[in-house]
């Protein structure tokens, strides 16, 4: 499993632009394949999308307003999914 851990790697441009997932997947030599995010924010979610990436929008009650009707999901509560249920709904 990979340490899910802060990665403080500067980027020259900040979401949406895809810097930092790109970085992350570098840095751990991945490829981002069948990868999925979770974002609160609506730029955040749209730099996952660029990435190729699965997303589940998670909005806050900060976030709620915004739009992300890009993503893959937006559940009313994390509390209602098991793991299991959450990577085979990402997946498909």
């Amino acid at each position: 499993m990979i340490n899910p851990s802060p990665i403080p790697v500067p980027t020259k441009r900040a979401k949406p632009a895809p810097d930092l997932y790109l970085q992350a997947l570098n840095r751990f030599g991945l490829r981002g394949d069948g990868d999925s995010a979770f974002e609160d924010f609506h730029n955040g979610s749209i730099a996952a999308k660029r990435v190729g990436f699965s997303c589940m929008a998670i909005p806050n009650e900060i976030t709620d307003g915004m739009d992300f009707s890009h993503t893959d999901m937006v559940p009313d509560s994390l509390s209602d999914f098991r793991l299991d249920e959450l990577n085979h709904r990402l997946s498909t």
